[in-house]
């Protein structure tokens, strides 16, 4: 990491990478708990076997959305799912000169890598004030709902954009991440 001042992309994972882990409890508890709410609603079910279903998704397909499309595609529209769960209150979310400042003294030019949609990214990034450093933000739908961990939608947005790989730092929360 020596040669960071020669990155010319940096990519961020939003949620785990770029605000304070205070926030992803805060942000994400809710998100979980509409996720939960929405999995009950389309599948006629109960909260707590929606629960379930939701973290058995997450761990065998990515993410609890990739799940549903799989195994209900019938019954979940991915749209009205992403709008759904990401109707949350971002009150408690606030302006972070320190972390403007922190972003934009790194290096290269930076685009969010979300499992969210662009305009919950927006959302809370313009919440935290920074929304303005990140050029462009590749989301789930623009992924053709391909999740992360997998990269493959990002190596095809590198190449669309002729963007060689090399010149990229890559930051992301998630363990298992790398796989295409």
């Amino acid at each position: 990491m020596k040669d960071l001042k020669k990155v010319k992309y940096l990519i961020l994972d939003m949620d785990g990478c770029v605000y304070h882990p205070k926030y992803l409890k805060t942000l994400f508890g809710q998100v979980s708990a509409r996720m939960t709410e929405f999995i009950a609603l389309k599948l006629g079910i109960d909260k707590i076997k929606a629960k379930e279903i939701q973290s058995e998704y997450f761990y065998k397909h990515d993410t609890s959305l990739n799940g549903l499309l799989i195994n209900h595609p019938d019954k979940v529209n991915a749209h009205e799912f992403l709008k759904y769960v990401h109707d949350v209150d971002l009150s408690k979310l606030k302006k972070c000169p320190g972390l403007f400042k922190e972003i934009n003294q790194l290096p290269g030019r930076k685009i969010i890598y979300t499992n969210g949609d662009h305009y919950y990214a927006k959302k809370v990034l313009n919440s935290l004030g920074i929304e303005s450093l990140f050029e462009y933000i590749l989301d789930i739908k623009k992924s053709k709902y391909v999740p992360k961990p997998s990269v493959q939608p990002l190596i095809t947005y590198l190449k669309k954009n002729k963007i060689k790989a090399q010149a990229c730092v890559y930051f992301e929360d998630l363990e298992k991440i790398g796989r295409a």
